[in-house]
């Protein structure tokens, strides 16, 4: 898959499935809605990215930027978090279920 692929489902509300993201800047990113199971988040850069009321199920995000992301009735769930990074991010009603944060 490449960016225009994810942006693509993304519009259409269409689900993200064991997709590895492995250094891509995602900075502005209009991910809001999407479903994202089983995918990873390797040192992508997420700054300013919409994920409102998006979904994250069981994946992985290891260094990833998301300063100053939306991050509005987005549910993470037995997802793992290290090293990943939220300055100035707009979290709001925002869920973590069952989830390893590390090194936030």
């Amino acid at each position: 898959m490449d960016k225009a692929e994810l942006l693509r489902r993304a519009q259409y509300a269409e689900p993200v499935l064991g997709e590895v993201f492995r250094q891509w800047d995602l900075r502005g990113a209009d991910l809001a809605g999407t479903l994202f199971e089983g995918c990873a988040f390797l040192d992508c850069d997420l700054t300013g990215a919409d994920l409102t009321d998006s979904q994250f199920v069981r994946c992985r995000f290891v260094g990833t930027d998301l300063n100053e992301a939306r991050i509005a009735g987005t549910v993470f769930f037995e997802s793992e978090l290290v090293g990943a990074s939220f300055a100035q991010a707009q979290v709001e009603n925002a869920n973590w279920y069952a989830c390893q944060l590390r090194d936030l």
